[in-house]
């Protein structure tokens, strides 16, 4: 969760040291971060650390600049990271047995641990502008239409009550002829 916005804390407050011991994990960080503005403050709201840089006003959760190594929330597959750079092993002078030979062949480096940590903001934002429009109180271009329509329509949900009560020996479900005309619009 990484924001511009220059709001220190993700719940809305500034961040305000809580007491005197907030000062010193307030600079628990590398000093190559402090130099760059980063601070270290306690967010009450999600009790776990976050990070506020005070010369640019960005939030992040993770410890910026890959300074902590370890578990990246935004990239947790290490996709936008570069790799690492590749291991040249040095052939050995002295000759190795078959088996030996065969398995150091074959051993791959151990797998990397993905650790995930909660809680996580799974809401996602929308570029969706609504606008809502007023209510219109101009009378019907066709007053007569609409009068046809009323008592068509009326008809109609009469005689879906009668069918259900008829073949079903129930009362029509609320609101089930107004689903029913929605499925045919």
């Amino acid at each position: 969760m990484t924001s511009t916005s220059g709001v220190g804390d993700p719940c809305g407050a500034p961040p305000v040291p809580q007491a005197s011991s907030a000062a010193s994990f307030e600079t628990d960080l590398p000093g190559e971060l402090l130099s760059q503005g980063w601070r270290k403050f306690w967010s009450r709201r999600e009790s776990r650390p976050y990070f506020f840089n005070r010369l640019t006003g960005e939030t992040s959760w993770e410890m910026p600049g890959g300074a902590g190594g370890g578990y990246n929330s935004a990239d947790p597959l290490g996709i936008s990271s570069p790799p690492p750079p590749p291991v040249l092993g040095h052939p050995s002078k002295r000759r190795l047995s078959a088996s030996s030979s065969s398995s150091a062949l074959t051993e791959e480096p151990p797998l990397k641990k993905l650790v995930l940590n909660g809680p996580w903001d799974l809401e996602i934002p929308t570029n969706v502008i609504l606008y809502e429009k007023t209510p219109s109180f101009l009378p019907h271009p066709h007053p007569e239409a609409e009068a046809l329509r009323y008592s068509l329509v009326m008809k109609l949900r009469q005689s879906l009550e009668e069918i259900c009560r008829s073949r079903e020996g129930i009362d029509a479900p609320k609101d089930c002829f107004n689903r029913w005309l929605l499925e045919r619009k």
